[in-house]
C-alpha cells in the first residue's frame, strides 16, 4: 500500500521561533495541501462502501499504525503523510489530523479540522482533529482516541 507514496523530503522547516495558534494553523493546512497529491496515490486503500466505513478504516490505521508522540510547544511542525507514514511513523495530533483529512478530500469527503481547549482558564486549543462531514453526519476521526465515532446532527 505505501509503496505508492513518493519519498519524504526529510526537509524541516521552522516557520518562527514563537508559534501562535495562528501560526500553527497556518502549517496545518500548509501540510493538508502539500498531503493531498500524496493522499491521492493511495486513496484506494481507505475506500470504503460507504462514508462511515471509509472513515473508521482512516481511523483505524492512524490509530494502530502511527505512534502518537507530542512535541515541545515551542517547535511545532507539521508532516506531509510521507513522512508520517513512510519515515517517522509518529506524530502528534497536528499530524494525525493534517493525515485524516487529506485522505478524506483526496476521497471526496469533506472534512475540516476542529481545535478544541481542555480549560477555562487558557484559551489557546490544546488538541486537534479531524472531523468529516456528509448527509447530516459527522465522522470523528481522531486516532488519540480509543475508538472511532459517528455523530448524527438530523
Amino acid at each position: 500500500m505505501l509503496g505508492n507514496l513518493p519519498k519524504p523530503k526529510y526537509q524541516s522547516i521552522i516557520v518562527c521561533q514563537k508559534q501562535t495558534v495562528d501560526d500553527i494553523a497556518g502549517l496545518i493546512v500548509y501540510g493538508i495541501k502539500q498531503s493531498i497529491p500524496q493522499a491521492n496515490k493511495i486513496k484506494q486503500y481507505f475506500k470504503g462502501d460507504n462514508t462511515d466505513e471509509t472513515c473508521r478504516k482512516i481511523w483505524s490505521y492512524l490509530r494502530h499504525n502511527i505512534k502518537y508522540k507530542a512535541e515541545p510547544a515551542n517547535l511545532q511542525t507539521v508532516k506531509t503523510l510521507s513522512r508520517l507514514f513512510l519515515h517517522d511513523k509518529q506524530g502528534d495530533c497536528k499530524h494525525l489530523a493534517t493525515a485524516a483529512a487529506a485522505i478524506c478530500i483526496s476521497l471526496g469527503i469533506p472534512a475540516k479540522l476542529r481545535l478544541v481547549g481542555f480549560s477555562n482558564f487558557d484559551r489557546d486549543p490544546k488538541h486537534i482533529y479531524c472531523v468529516a462531514e456528509k448527509d447530516g453526519k459527522q465522522y470523528v476521526i481522531d486516532a488519540e482516541m480509543k475508538k472511532y465515532e459517528l455523530i448524527n446532527t438530523n
